[in-house]
């Protein structure tokens, strides 16, 4: 077990936070979408509940006290609305579902370009050969374009077999869900492509612009806590593996010509700077002045 000093004490290899600031933002993201997804949730219950136990001369203008210049817009009869507004929730969960797929793609992208910044030494799979931190100092870089594209493009089946061939391990949460996350790549691009792709040229004889898939709200929580898994998974791994202390070198990097003063005075600086800049684990100024005068090693 580690006392008090040595929890304190900078580790290039060792971060400090449970997680990193990829990860902190992809949260974000995803409770905010569960917050939107669970604030209608209720009201289409109360809603459905409303229209099946209402007598049956009783329209939807009646039930819901529709009235006002747009009430022409909406649709009287009970059987037509609970139609449409079914029709509407699947559109809803079918958009959650491409939100949710695109901000992980984002932190996936993300996380791993850290993590190759923080140890490129992973490209040519010999982990912490060079540190990252040494080649940014010194305004070299090395290519990770193609790598990037092949970890978050193209079937997942080809994502996973590029993660697992730079990285070396394959959290399970995606080697056990492969086929899951295949449909759900194939719902989202079906739902984003689903005007532009449509091959008909311009005079058509029949209409086919709408969706086909449906997806119900037990699937969509499955896929939120599938993709919930994968970022915690992901983050656990490169973060011990890869990433360590880079994401608060990096900060210092970008900023340590603000700084003024000695050492002391710096590290004072810096850690104000630092410890305001993200919600993770406070540094101390020992942590911070350790850290500095790693960089300075470099």
């Amino acid at each position: 077990m580690m006392n008090e000093d040595e929890n304190e004490s900078f580790n290039r290899w060792r971060c400090l936070d449970p997680n990193t600031n990829s990860y902190r933002i992809f949260n974000k993201h995803h409770c905010e979408i569960n917050d939107y997804i669970w604030s209608f949730v209720p009201l289409q219950s109360f809603g459905e509940y409303l229209v099946r136990h209402e007598k049956a001369d009783r329209t939807i203008h009646d039930i819901f006290h529709v009235s006002g210049v747009d009430s022409r817009r909406v649709e009287k009869s009970k059987t037509l609305w609970m139609g449409n507004f079914k029709s509407f929730q699947n559109l809803c969960y079918i958009n959650s579902l491409t939100s949710i797929l695109s901000y992980l793609e984002f932190y996936i992208k993300r996380i791993v370009t850290i993590s190759l910044l923080s140890d490129p030494g992973a490209i040519i799979g010999d982990f912490r050969a060079i540190d990252g931190v040494k080649l940014i100092k010194n305004t070299k870089s090395v290519s990770i374009d193609k790598i990037l594209t092949s970890i978050v493009k193209g079937t997942w089946y080809d994502r996973a077999k590029s993660f697992e061939s730079v990285f070396l391990e394959l959290p399970d949460s995606i080697r056990d869900n492969i086929e899951t996350l295949e449909k759900m790549r194939r719902i989202r691009n079906r739902a984003a492509h689903s005007f532009s792709r449509i091959d008909n040229g311009v005079l058509v004889d029949r209409v086919e612009d709408k969706f086909h898939d449906r997806v119900e709200l037990d699937s969509l929580k499955r896929y939120m806590s599938l993709t919930s898994d994968i970022a915690v998974d992901i983050d656990r791994q490169l973060l011990r593996n890869n990433i360590g202390e880079f994401e608060s070198i990096y900060i210092y990097h970008s900023n340590q010509d603000k700084f003024r003063g000695l050492n002391n005075e710096k590290s004072r600086q810096f850690r104000s700077l630092l410890n305001g800049s993200y919600v993770g684990n406070t540094r101390s100024k020992k942590f911070c002045k350790q850290l500095i005068d790693y960089y300075g090693s470099l």
